[in-house]
């Protein structure tokens, strides 16, 4: 069973969902929006998808590669904010954008979309995705050159690829991390605010 609803946004109304709609290619059109199963989704003007909200119980999600046989190919900025019992959420290899960080006008801050997921402790990216990649249950780039998102229930040590050069702001803030491992080459290392950490082990 598949709920329909169509929303106009007027132009200059509302900033971020005139960004979202220019970057969908749909700027001055109606977006539609869904529900099925567990997921809340938006279809883009291409016809393919992007997932708004996940409604659901699980613990470990597998999302789905397509939805009512539209390829989902997009995850929303908060898609899986607050749901505090997930701990693995796989990612499938259509998917071709994650709004890692974006910012939120009604408080002022970074969102991502796994805000409050307080026990996730891995995102598995599937291996035939060719925008992104994961390892050791982080998640980034397809080359592992930018370091995207380090789980917020991840705990204990973790080790950075050495391929990795870059690392987006915000990712271990507030990690209960103890020791960070890195052997590549990076000029300047920025975790933020990482609660216990007391070693940074870099080695040429």
């Amino acid at each position: 069973c598949v709920t329909m609803a169509t929303v106009s946004y007027p132009a200059g109304l509302y900033e971020v969902k005139a960004a979202e709609a220019q970057d969908a290619n749909t700027e001055g059109m109606d977006i539609l929006e869904a529900e099925s199963g567990d997921f809340r989704y938006m279809e883009l003007s291409n016809g393919s998808l992007e997932i708004i909200k996940y409604r659901g119980n699980a613990t470990k999600l597998v999302i789905p590669s397509e939805i009512e046989g539209k390829k989902v190919v997009k995850i929303g900025r908060k898609a899986f904010s607050g749901c505090k019992q997930l701990t693995s959420i796989t990612i499938p290899e259509s998917i071709k954008e994650i709004h890692c960080y974006s910012w939120e006008w009604e408080t002022e801050c970074v969102c991502t979309p796994f805000d409050d997921c307080e026990n996730l402790t891995e995102i598995i990216v599937e291996e035939n995705n060719t925008w992104y990649s994961s390892q050791n249950g982080i998640l980034y780039d397809k080359d592992k050159t930018k370091l995207l998102y380090c789980p917020r229930g991840r705990t204990g040590s973790i080790t950075i690829p050495k391929s990795v050069t870059d690392i987006e702001k915000s990712s271990f803030y507030e990690r209960e991390l103890h020791d960070v491992y890195y052997t590549g080459y990076m000029s300047n290392i920025v975790l933020g605010n990482v609660s216990h950490l007391t070693e940074i082990v870099v080695e040429d």
